[in-house]
């Protein structure tokens, strides 16, 4: 059966009859005595490797293309970037989609926070290579990032970020399940090289209780069907501690070879006007962190009540505003209400007038059918 991309890759390797397969296996007993493939290993004790791949997931506008570029440079010198050693200095590809030219100038500045020397930057300008897709999906975009790879070869190709080339709904199984399994890893495979895709985790309000998450959770944190989490070698998922400005990176699948002590590390964004840098939270900076998060988790249905008159209602905007200005996270008091709901202390009616619609809230058995029209009651 003819493949989809026969008509661009190599016909003699990729069209052969199903007579003709040639094996590339071996029993338990010649795994067992084959020695390691040299410079199989590029990130980790074998976290990742060639024709592997894995995926960065974390929510939007929270500075993963930051994140990349200042592990694209670190990387192609050798060094280690959030703790992630590479097993060499990499010749790093780089396709993205979402930042113009004056944004990847801003984020490559990360050369002079780090204080990289000039034989170091003389390393990054050989080893590395960032190109601009923003045009072509599907099977066209492979096709294009196949002809760049051959003139720019890699042992890290980096996709910026994976739905920009996906070409079909991420919730389509069947579509990404193609695109990773016959698309991408035959690419990996043609050129020998690893691949890492950034990706976007799903709506916020679809993410409650995080802090509460196993690492098989967080393997499933990214947007889209479970295909992903089963193709990718590794995943690696990053979330924000509230508004603290202290993220929370989690090594989620094969984190045992990422090269941590624990499965989970903390980094926050330099504070400096201008900077974009990742650095490595203090302990401090992690307790101090955790501690106003847990305090705007902390939103209990007695203080929900608290803020509704005896009689009455308020409209579910007001009081929104009024648990937030109390030091609320949003995530809380969404939880309170729901939990309220569900235990009967208070009840929903929806209001409108013209287009306008709105939902109030009040304590159970006490609402008035009358409402103003920006929610409270009369």
């Amino acid at each position: 059966m003819k493949n989809r991309l026969d008509d661009w890759f190599d016909q003699d390797e990729y069209s052969q009859t199903e007579a003709a397969y040639q094996l590339r296996g071996a029993s338990p007993v010649g795994f067992a005595r084959r020695e390691p493939e040299l410079n199989s290993s590029l990130l980790g004790s074998r976290y990742l490797t060639r024709r592997s791949g894995m995926f960065f997931v974390a929510p939007s506008g929270q500075g993963k293309s930051t994140a990349i570029m200042q592990a694209i440079c670190c990387w192609a010198i050798g060094r280690s970037c959030f703790e992630i050693p590479p097993a060499f200095a990499l010749r790093i590809t780089a396709i993205q989609a979402e930042d113009d030219d004056s944004d990847l100038g801003d984020q490559a500045r990360v050369i002079d926070w780090l204080g990289f020397t000039m034989a170091e930057q003389i390393q990054i300008d050989k080893n590395c290579w960032i190109e601009t897709i923003n045009d072509q999906v599907g099977p066209a975009a492979i096709y294009r990032i196949d002809q760049i790879l051959s003139q720019k070869p890699c042992d890290l190709l980096i996709l910026n970020p994976y739905t920009a080339y996906l070409g079909a709904s991420i919730m389509d199984d069947e579509a990404n399940s193609i695109f990773l399994r016959a698309d991408i890893q035959r690419l990996l495979n043609k050129h020998n090289c690893a691949g890492l895709a950034v990706h976007h985790t799903p709506k916020t309000n679809f993410r409650h209780k995080t802090e509460k998450w196993s690492t098989m959770d967080w393997m499933y944190s990214g947007a889209g069907a479970a295909v992903l989490t089963n193709w990718a070698r590794a995943i690696l998922a990053m979330e924000p501690l509230g508004e603290t400005g202290i993220f929370k990176f989690i090594a989620a699948k094969r984190g045992q070879r990422i090269g941590w002590d624990e499965k989970a590390n903390y980094f926050k964004h330099d504070q400096r006007p201008g900077v974009l840098l990742w650095t490595k939270a203090t302990t401090e900076d992690i307790t101090e962190a955790k501690s106003k998060n847990s305090r705007k988790m902390a939103f209990s249905i007695s203080q929900l009540l608290a803020l509704l008159p005896e009689m009455g209602c308020l409209g579910m905007m007001e009081l929104r505003q009024l648990a937030m200005g109390s030091g609320c996270s949003r995530r809380a008091f969404d939880d309170a209400v729901q939990l309220a709901i569900e235990t009967g202390k208070i009840q929903i009616e929806h209001a409108s007038k013209g287009k306008t619609r709105w939902k109030n809230v009040s304590r159970s058995g006490h609402s008035q059918m009358t409402f103003s029209e920006n929610g409270s009651g009369k």
